[in-house]
């Protein structure tokens, strides 16, 4: 991995935990050659409501912001369950 990717990596992990009302204990956080990748799975945090759809754009838009970042792969998927 290039320095700037590992740099790209870190501001993206930043992004991703400034995001208080979702779990992404379970996603995968990858950067190669500009790219964001973003797999895994994303839940609300306990007691919150999310909206998929909202919340996947607002994700896509925050790391295509970050300085150097070609690109967003958003290959996570949203689990919304009442269960845990």
């Amino acid at each position: 991995m290039s320095v700037e990717d590992k740099q790209l990596l870190r501001e993206l992990t930043r992004e991703m935990n400034r995001r208080s009302n979702l779990d992404i204990s379970d996603i995968r956080l990858g950067v190669t050659r500009g790219v964001a990748y973003i797999g895994g799975i994303i839940r609300p945090s306990l007691g919150e409501i999310i909206d998929p759809k909202v919340d996947t754009e607002h994700i896509k838009e925050a790391v295509k912001r970050i300085p150097n970042m070609k690109d967003v792969i958003f290959d996570a998927r949203f689990e919304i369950s009442t269960k845990r």
